[in-house]
């Protein structure tokens, strides 16, 4: 059992909340940094499945990536989800502490991660929502596919550009990278970066990848992000008994 204050301490001194955009909501969301817990579950999204889990397993605190409450909202009602899972929470003592885009953007966090395992050397973008970098050799981008599908599990992979074409440099965005039309002359074109793997393409960034000859795989957003789970997991052992929410899926599937 661990003071939730000191579990805190753990995960900020990985992923710093100075790291988090100004529009994001990171941090204790719902519960008290006072109380003391027993055990932890790790997810991407809160639901209502992942927080009925929770309380199944004995476990007083989630740890997400993805905020459960974003903006400002009016009113707690089981009528809608948000205040379903907030109300569900309360009830039965089980803090909720969000990890975003501090986790997307540190160092050892979700791109980094990413960029590691998919092999990138040289790689740049630290302390950044992105990362671009070398492969170790050049492959081809349906071998860069497969890589991508073999790390992640993505079963609805879609891809634009010449599968037979060579690549050497690999920009990565995870999430809604894809929505992010500043990243392809701020980041992908200076990095000389011949494909591109996100989420959540927009059809305008799509045609612009296209005239800049830049091919795209493009993930689910879940997928992309759920390595989350991985390192969060790591990041809590020796601080408190932890689990991996087995509730938490990709809700495409």
């Amino acid at each position: 059992m661990q003071k939730l204050s000191q579990i805190i301490k753990v995960l900020e001194s990985n992923s710093p909340l100075s790291l988090a955009e100004e529009w994001d909501n990171c941090g204790l969301i719902v519960g008290d940094s006072d109380s003391m817990i027993d055990k932890a579950l790790v997810c991407v999204d809160v639901t209502p499945a992942v927080v009925q889990e929770a309380i199944e397993k004995g476990c007083n605190l989630i740890v997400s990536h993805h905020p459960v409450i974003f903006g400002a909202i009016k009113r707690v009602s089981r009528d809608d989800t948000t205040g379903k899972i907030i109300m569900q929470a309360v009830k039965n003592d089980v803090n909720i502490y969000c990890m975003h885009t501090n986790l997307d953007c540190v160092t050892g966090g979700i791109n980094s991660r990413l960029a590691v395992e998919l092999g990138l050397i040289e790689r740049d973008g630290k302390d950044c929502c992105w990362r671009t970098g070398k492969l170790g050799k050049p492959i081809t981008l349906r071998e860069l596919v497969d890589k991508i599908v073999a790390i992640t599990g993505e079963k609805h992979v879609r891809t634009a550009g010449d599968l037979a074409g060579e690549i050497s440099v690999v920009g990565l965005c995870s999430g809604a990278g894809g929505r992010m039309d500043e990243l392809i002359d701020e980041v992908l074109v200076p990095h000389g970066v011949q494909a591109f793997v996100t989420a959540e393409v927009k059809h305008s960034l799509l045609l612009t990848l296209k005239d800049k000859s830049i091919s795209l795989i493009e993930l689910g957003h879940w997928t992309s992000e759920k390595i989350a789970k991985n390192i969060i997991y790591d990041w809590l052992q020796g601080s408190v008994e932890v689990e991996k929410s087995q509730q938490d899926a990709d809700p495409y599937n």
